[in-house]
């Protein structure tokens, strides 16, 4: 049996690092893969229930405080809606709040995504 890998994916976790990590290391890559024929994909997909046997995942992880007031600049210049903008920290902080148990834990809880947590990915302000 071969050790070659059947598929590449690209796994971003929102906040993290994963456009940079994608532009600067995973489309170069994805040229030379589709070349020998390796399946890729990109974002923030939960493809683990794919049973893909030899399936390599790269992914990027960050500290959760600042992860978490990267999300507040995202969501502070717009981040998808349009009158955040009139948002500040005062208006952040019962979000972080409610939502604390599931940040300090959001990007392993990403990683380790079963498909029956389908609502772990659907957080919204």
């Amino acid at each position: 049996m071969s050790a070659r890998y059947e598929s590449f994916y690209h796994f971003h976790i929102g906040k993290t690092g994963g456009t940079y990590l994608y532009n600067t290391l995973v489309e170069p890559l994805f040229e030379a893969l589709w070349a020998n024929s390796i399946f890729t994909l990109n974002g923030a997909y939960h493809v683990g229930w794919l049973n893909r046997q030899k399936n390599y995942v790269l992914s990027s992880f960050r500290d959760p405080v600042k992860r978490t007031a990267s999300h507040y600049a995202f969501y502070k210049m717009g981040g998808g809606r349009r009158n955040s903008r009139q948002t500040n920290i005062l208006d952040f902080m019962p979000w972080v709040e409610t939502y604390q148990n599931l940040l300090a834990n959001y990007q392993s809880k990403n990683f380790l995504y079963e498909k029956k947590n389908f609502a772990l990915n659907t957080l919204t302000l």
